[in-house]
């Protein structure tokens, strides 16, 4: 959010549970620890946004998606790295498809 409010939005941001994902991008990382609702996400608001976690946090992904739209990013994408299973939550025409 301080980037934000700097006026550096970047274009494209990766949010994720493990710290070796996404590391060559902006991007945050959400602990076990503390629950989607307890973080503030409002700085994804008009961004692309893409939620790529391993198998191992996939229960975590619904409530964490449903907490990334509140923020209303562009497009919302959910990305399992290690099974085949990849998602457009909310897509370009602004259509929540989950």
């Amino acid at each position: 959010m301080q980037q934000r409010l700097a006026g550096q939005v970047p274009s494209f941001v990766v949010v994720a549970f493990d710290w070796n994902l996404g590391r060559a991008f902006h991007r945050i990382v959400i602990p076990d620890d503390i629950a989607p609702d307890d973080i503030e996400l409002r700085f994804l608001a008009g961004l692309d946004v893409t939620l790529a976690y391993r198998e191992k946090h996939s229960s975590r992904v619904p409530e964490l998606a449903q907490a990334i739209l509140q923020a209303n990013p562009r497009i919302l994408n959910a990305f399992a790295v290690d099974i085949p299973k990849n998602t457009i939550i909310k897509n370009i025409a602004g259509e929540v498809l989950l």
